[in-house]
């Protein structure tokens, strides 16, 4: 089994919210009815074929309503890398099939089993091929190939091509630059695309050698240690930035307290 960061649809601040009317009625169809609260995080168990992933977000955010099936969907097209159209979800049951549903309202809370089936597309044949078609010849020898004789004609110098036409100068694209909170998602983007994977491949297969080991902790520290100043460097007053920040430094600090663990235990 392999654990997994995800992270909800948008930031919490704009998270889906679940009214009275959404809410589901009666027990989970699959999850713990009475989490503990002092858990360290939600998460989903996700089962793709032979193989199981833990996927975590931050602890309430799946029994609040704020991680939604598209959440969930958005994870596994990490996790199998195919399109999002071709990845169907389904828990006690029941297919997943509304996006911007939280999974609390579905019956789904911490700790539920989804099942995830994705089908990568079959390559489709060359437009314009033509069907290959079979031959025989009426006594069985292979058949001839016709030979049609070719009219002579006489040939023509061949005309001048015109000048080719000038290509027209295209517009220069400006890239506006990001808001305080752009540049929080895209360290958090950042993170979960290109350190999570290294981090969980660590966590779940550690070298047997100390020195690999430490030298692995080692880098692996130091490169989330370079996201914290990035950080670190986003200025803004704004309350939600700033909580955003905090959030993103709150998940950072628990994969430090990840790695070091390992380290201590092994």
């Amino acid at each position: 089994m392999r654990r997994f960061f995800g992270r909800p649809q948008g930031p919490p601040e704009e998270a889906y919210l679940v009214t009275d009317r959404e809410v589901h009625k009666g027990p989970l169809i699959s999850g713990n009815e009475n989490p503990d609260p002092d858990r360290s995080d939600d998460y989903v168990m996700i089962k793709h074929g032979m193989k199981e992933y833990m996927v975590s977000y931050p602890v309430g955010t799946i029994t609040s309503g704020i991680v939604t099936t598209g959440a969930v969907r958005d994870q596994c097209v990490r996790l199998t890398g195919v399109e999002p159209d071709r990845v169907s979800l389904s828990c006690g049951g029941k297919v997943l099939r509304d996006d911007a549903a939280p999974l609390i309202s579905l019956g789904i809370g911490h700790a539920a089993r989804i099942l995830c089936v994705a089908s990568k597309a079959t390559s489709a044949p060359p437009a314009g091929s033509e069907p290959a078609v079979a031959v025989d010849s009426v006594d069985g020898a292979p058949p001839s190939k016709s030979k049609k004789k070719r009219s002579k004609k006489k040939t023509r110098p061949a005309s001048p091509l015109p000048p080719s036409p000038t290509p027209s100068p295209q517009p220069e694209v400006k890239r506006l630059p990001l808001t305080p909170f752009q540049q929080i998602e895209a360290v958090w983007e950042g993170i979960v695309a290109d350190i999570h994977p290294l981090v969980n491949n660590f966590l779940q297969s550690p070298p047997a050698d100390v020195d690999k080991r430490e030298e692995t902790h080692r880098r692996l520290t130091e490169t989330m240690m370079g996201e914290l100043l990035k950080l670190d460097s986003v200025e803004s007053g704004e309350p939600e930035v700033r909580a955003r920040r905090k959030e993103v430094v709150r998940q950072i600090q628990g994969t430090f307290d990840s790695l070091d663990a390992l380290l201590k235990s092994a």
